[in-house]
């Protein structure tokens, strides 16, 4: 399985944002391969392998700052990540667009960042969904709480409240496919 370099790079940003004066511990704890991919700009728009691009930095923001709480780091960073794929004009889009608009358009959005992966949406009622990865390579509980993290922070920002996300089926865990489940008001 491969991510976006950009996934890379948001996980450094996370570190810089929320723990600034930890920055270089972190960062001296990552092996050559991340260090490679977050040294060159080019390489944040190409695929990387999961592991070196997402898996290994977010171990270590868990080891660092989470006290080894892998779901917790992947929650975080992937909250954060939302945070900054919505910035400027995306963020004021955001605001407008409804959580419905949002839900439509996260089936085709996490497929720009992890391969291969197919997301489908189930619809549950007005307010809650379940997002289905499928064709998930690698099996990792990292990316499945990051992409959670993710869907969570995102509704956040689409004037939804009280969101709660949960990983109900776990294609880490052994299951067909992983399932999040996410609810809000």
């Amino acid at each position: 399985m491969e991510v976006k370099g950009i996934v890379t790079k948001s996980i450094a940003e996370f570190v810089k944002a929320n723990f600034p004066e930890r920055y270089v511990e972190w960062e001296t704890k990552l092996p050559i391969e991340t260090l490679t991919i977050l040294d060159r700009k080019l390489s944040l728009h190409l695929w990387q392998d999961v592991h070196f691009g997402a898996e290994v930095p977010t171990r270590i923001v868990a080891e660092i700052f989470f006290d080894n709480d892998l779901a917790k780091a992947a929650l975080a960073t992937g909250r954060y990540s939302a945070e900054r794929a919505f910035n400027g004009v995306f963020r004021m889009l955001l605001n407008i667009i409804s959580p419905k608009m949002l839900t439509e358009k996260s089936q085709r959005f996490f497929g720009t960042f992890y391969k291969p992966s197919t997301t489908i949406v189930d619809k549950i009622s007005a307010n809650h969904i379940y997002l289905n990865i499928f064709d998930m390579e690698h099996h990792s509980e990292i990316i499945e709480y990051r992409i959670a993290g993710w869907a969570q922070r995102a509704f956040e920002m689409a004037n939804s409240t009280n969101v709660e996300v949960l990983v109900l089926k776990s294609f880490a865990k052994g299951d067909s496919f992983t399932r999040i489940d996410v609810k809000w008001k």
